[in-house]
């Protein structure tokens, strides 16, 4: 008897194996199928955008869309999404294959409503796009390019008038997308509410194994522990700004600052940042810095478009075409110390997306979250108002660095905090726009600046009752993203401290330069990069960092 039992707990126990290998030979063939239709699609249609993108022809945005709505319907089929509901019910013992299954489900979930609505708002989106890629302001009856608004804002120091027309052409596009924004995030809510959402910001938070309450918590949390500091930072600068333009604290208006949506900082007067970079080559300077810590991007910056053009993209952006390593840039580059800011941050995102661990199965060759590579860029970006970059890449002696070093650390925590703050508005206003889309353009005209003047203590022009909130195009073409930006700081911190204690040895958490040492390289090729969307993004940020995501890091890097 006892032998009897003994073959039969073995027969169930093979039994049970084989059903087990069989459902997970069921999942990978699934996986299979779905990467051999989607792999390609996704290739030319991010080929299409980036040709719309560096032509603006308009057919080739036309192409982009209907690429993308094709990818829209594989991932709005019904049966498929049932069976990636029940492999997740398994016990699935191969992490790496749940992974996969996890992801594939989450893509799958935000397409799960009507297909002509998911379409509709395909077009929407590429539609406001495509108007945001091809306006050019109108400036004393001249069309001109951001690049040459932001100009004037920057260097302007006389012509009070003519600062506030450019802050005010920067606002034209506004008018322009403003209904069109507020009837894509109702479309946006209506998938999202026939999915069982409450709205498209708690859906998009979700699918990306995010929350609002979490999101939001820890926004609150960084409120309360910045508002202090940021107060001050914020004196100072309309100090210095009134010095400089020689008015009243008083009479400080938002075209005073020198980013027309003051994300940024601002510059010195007692340190011309811009005079460094003067006639350098700054493709050359990030190449030649990324080489230093053993991260090639010769053949990145061969595939990509640098320098402006008519009908061009007036923003910057990275893209992975296919995962396979055709990793490209778009910037519009200009000698100054905020292009050479946005090469090494595109740039950034770019040695993640090509260091990725080609061996991975297609579906995790990808940065671990939006944030994670978000970081990666801040994090070198960062290195543009660096005292030691300069000595390095533009020439600054050892002297000058010295004596300019506190005003440029300064300028970084200016830059930092100022951000912070932006951020607030953003997310906030995006989650008010997405809970009643409905109240209007006037409605949110108001309410933006509402959180302008709570968040950024910027104060709103008397009688103003414009779409200035539309002119940014992140709350169109990027929705439920900008939160994303300020967790890129924070692990960026969190990831300079690492490297700072544990590769460089130094109690410089600061200032630190990642330049001139193969072992940063490694660290990021090994723990930040190789792994791809291996990991949930917490889970990543302590195997990376040896610590959950905190903002104690970016505190003691700016605000302490």
């Amino acid at each position: 008897m006892k032998f009897l039992s003994l073959l039969l707990v073995l027969a169930l126990f093979t039994v049970s194996c084989n059903t087990h290998l069989n459902r997970e030979n069921e999942m990978k063939l699934f996986i299979e199928n779905y990467v051999k239709k989607v792999a390609p699609l996704y290739k030319q249609a991010n080929l299409a955008y980036w040709e719309a993108s560096v032509t603006g022809n308009p057919e080739k945005y036309k192409e982009a869309a209907d690429l993308e709505f094709k990818i829209a319907q594989i991932h709005s089929n019904k049966d498929d999404f049932l069976k990636l509901k029940s492999f997740l019910k398994q016990d699935i013992k191969d992490p790496i294959l749940k992974r996969e299954i996890l992801l594939i489900y989450l893509a799958y979930a935000g397409k799960q409503g009507d297909p002509n609505l998911v379409k509709k708002i395909i077009e929407k989106q590429n539609e406001i796009e495509k108007k945001f890629n091809t306006f050019r302001a109108d400036l004393n009856g001249k069309k001109v390019t951001d690049n040459q608004l932001k100009e004037i804002l920057r260097n302007e120091k006389k012509d009070m008038k003519l600062r506030e027309k450019a802050w005010l052409a920067s606002k034209q596009i506004g008018k322009v997308v403003a209904e069109d924004v507020l009837e894509l995030a109702k479309l946006r809510n209506k998938l999202a509410k026939s999915l069982g959402y409450r709205d498209y910001f708690e859906m998009a938070l979700v699918l990306n194994e995010q929350t609002p309450e979490e999101i939001l918590g820890l926004f609150d949390k960084l409120d309360k522990e910045i508002a202090p500091e940021y107060a001050k930072v914020k004196s100072e600068i309309d100090s210095m700004l009134a010095k400089r333009y020689r008015i009243s604290k008083k009479a400080i208006m938002p075209w005073h600052y020198e980013d027309p949506f003051f994300q940024e900082g601002i510059s010195f007067d007692n340190v011309d940042l811009d005079k460094y970079y003067k006639g350098k080559d700054l493709a050359k300077i990030a190449t030649d810095f990324y080489s230093s810590i053993g991260l090639d991007v010769t053949d990145i910056l061969k595939r990509s478009s640098l320098y402006e053009k008519e009908g061009k993209m007036q923003h910057a952006f990275c893209t992975d075409i296919d995962r396979e390593g055709d990793v490209r840039i778009l910037t519009n580059i200009k000698d100054n110390e905020s292009w050479m800011d946005t090469v090494l941050h595109e740039l950034g995102h770019a040695v993640y997306d090509k260091y990725i661990d080609k061996n991975l199965p297609y579906v995790l060759r990808e940065a671990c979250h939006t944030f994670t590579t978000e970081a990666v860029a801040m994090l070198f970006g960062r290195q543009s108002k660096n005292p030691e970059f300069l000595i390095k890449y533009c020439g600054l002696s050892e002297r000058e660095a010295k004596r300019i070093a506190p005003q440029l650390y300064k300028m970084q925590k200016f830059q930092q905090l100022v951000f912070s703050r932006w951020c607030q508005v953003v997310t906030r206003f995006e989650k008010e726009m997405y809970a009643h889309p409905e109240k209007g353009v006037d409605y949110f005209n108001n309410y933006w600046w509402q959180l302008k003047e709570k968040y950024q203590l910027v104060k709103k022009p008397e009688g103003r009752n414009n779409p200035d909130w539309a002119a940014k195009i992140h709350i169109s073409a990027y929705p439920v993203y900008y939160h994303n930006y300020m967790l890129g700081e924070l692990f960026a911190s969190q990831m300079n401290y690492y490297i700072a204690k544990n590769i460089l040895h130094t109690d410089n958490f600061k200032q630190t330069f990642l330049g001139g040492n193969k072992e940063i390289g490694n660290y990021f090729i090994e723990k930040i990069f190789k792994p791809g969307a291996k990991y949930r993004w917490d889970e990543f940020v302590k195997q990376a960092t040896g610590d959950e995501l905190n903002p104690e890091y970016y505190k003691l890097q700016f605000v302490d």
